[in-house]
């Protein structure tokens, strides 16, 4: 619990920064991003590792519960990679997985008035 509490509450620090925190440990659920039954972050030792952030790293800013800090997410990546971005695809993804954050967000906001 400690390891993925203090990685929940680093990670938007360290992608502003264009680097990636990992929270590895013995319990971790997170799964593979091609197989749902693997636990790559799965270790023995408790431990978080940071690294640079690369462009194949979109699927770990993608935040579908919380709008607000999948936007502050994906804009730090297009801040990093937007002007050498080399797979054109991965570009049109992050527009329209910052337009699906945005329109939760406006949403919400229609929802409480």
């Amino acid at each position: 619990k400690f390891i993925d509490g203090v990685q929940k509450k680093l990670k938007p620090s360290f992608v502003e920064l264009g680097l990636m925190l990992g929270e590895f440990h013995k319990r971790t659920e997170s799964s593979g991003l091609h197989n749902p039954n693997f636990r790559p972050l799965r270790s023995p030792i408790p431990l978080l590792a940071i690294r640079f952030m690369v462009e194949s790293d979109l699927p770990f800013l993608i935040d579908t519960e919380n709008p607000h800090l999948c936007i502050q997410f994906l804009e730090a990546y297009l801040k990093y990679f937007e002007h050498h971005i080399k797979d054109e695809t991965r570009l049109k993804k992050v527009y329209q997985e910052l337009a699906l954050a945005r329109e939760k967000i406006t949403k919400k906001s229609v929802t409480l008035v």
